[in-house]
């Protein structure tokens, strides 16, 4: 082996030695401390809910645009559960002559 190859096969020893061992992608990172383990985070989850809307309104008048301009600023205000703000995002509003017997509520 000459002088070259002895030295360039120490320059990689060391270059291995030096770097840093990379994670392993199926291990998460490990917690920096207590405190950071048990801070809030933000989450957010979709629901499917089936929802009735009742009311009395002029037999010609569009009782369908009336409930979903209802249910959108009723969820859209937001609410309170035990204390804590949870925030709605009324993503879709729309009328259906299903039941929720005839729906397909397999993915609910």
């Amino acid at each position: 082996m000459s002088l070259f190859d002895k030295a360039k096969d120490a320059v990689d020893r060391l270059a291995h030695q030096a770097a840093p061992a990379k994670p392993r992608a199926d291990q998460p990172p490990p917690a920096s401390s207590a405190a950071d383990a048990s801070a809030p985070i933000h989450k957010a989850v979709n629901l499917k809910l089936w929802l009735t809307v009742e009311g009395d309104q002029p037999p010609a008048a569009d009782f369908s645009a009336l409930a979903q301009a209802a249910v959108r600023s009723a969820l859209g205000s937001g609410a309170t559960a035990d204390g804590t703000a949870v925030t709605f995002q009324v993503l879709s509003v729309e009328e259906t002559s299903e039941t929720p017997d005839e729906a397909d509520m397999s993915h609910a």
